[in-house]
């Protein structure tokens, strides 16, 4: 009968042993992810100021679309850059530089 409970005490030993091999290998997972865990926080930390300056571009940049993409901006691109009018309507360009030709004031004049 001794003999039992002395296998009984190896056996529960072993299974203590096998049960905190488990949990240091557990816990060393833990630490691991731990550590990685604050190396991203770190990054974000770092672009966390770039990021808010791309969500503002981005922000200008749909409020750019959806103004370029109205009607108002089309007709007036077309009209101003693109030289179109709608039919029925007359383009007129107005030049206001002088042209050499007919600018006489430094030239004097013959008797």
């Amino acid at each position: 009968m001794r003999g039992q409970p002395r296998k009984e005490v190896y056996v529960v030993a072993v299974g203590v042993l096998i049960g905190l091999a488990i949990l240091a290998v557990l816990a060393r997972g833990i630490w691991a992810q731990v550590a990685q865990l604050q190396l991203i926080q770190a990054a974000q930390d770092e672009l966390q100021p770039l990021i808010e300056l791309e969500e503002e571009r981005q922000d200008q940049l749909l409020q750019y679309k959806a103004r370029v993409l109205s009607p108002v901006y089309v007709e007036e691109w077309a009209r101003v850059y693109g030289g179109l009018v709608f039919p029925g309507e007359v383009r007129l360009e107005v030049s206001l530089v002088q042209d050499d030709a007919t600018t006489t004031s430094d030239v004097p004049s013959e008797p």
